[in-house]
């Protein structure tokens, strides 16, 4: 192994960046900023792909807090209705346990279905 050439190339890995450079000022800006020169012209510091999985990040997220704001409200409402008509909160819990916690039968093994029908296109 050459330990010269890896020495020099392990001191220049180091070696300070140039502050004044593109380059430099692009990589210490935070992720979603434009860096627009006086010129006009522009460096955006996201790709395309990199906005896009940005963008649907935060559909989803605004998504899920419209969705939690919608099953508090029905929530509060059922609990409500339910006080109302007289149910004690055992009762309560236990019918909005039964709206979210519904048992569904298992669904039949369809396997002989799909074996059949592999050997039929054979």
């Amino acid at each position: 192994m050459d330990y010269r050439s890896a020495a020099l190339q392990h001191m220049f890995r180091r070696a300070p960046k140039n502050p004044n450079s593109l380059a430099y000022t692009l990589s210490k800006m935070p992720k979603g900023w434009i860096y627009i020169r006086k010129d006009g012209t522009y460096h955006d510091t996201m790709t395309d792909i990199q906005r896009q999985k940005h963008l649907d990040y935060l559909r989803d997220k605004e998504f899920q807090m419209h969705a939690n704001t919608f099953v508090n409200r029905f929530l509060q409402n059922t609990r409500l209705e339910l006080e109302k008509e007289g149910y004690n909160e055992e009762e309560i819990e236990a019918y909005i346990e039964e709206l979210f916690y519904e048992e569904y039968p298992e669904e039949e093994d369809n396997s002989d279905y799909w074996d059949s029908e592999e050997s039929e296109e054979d």
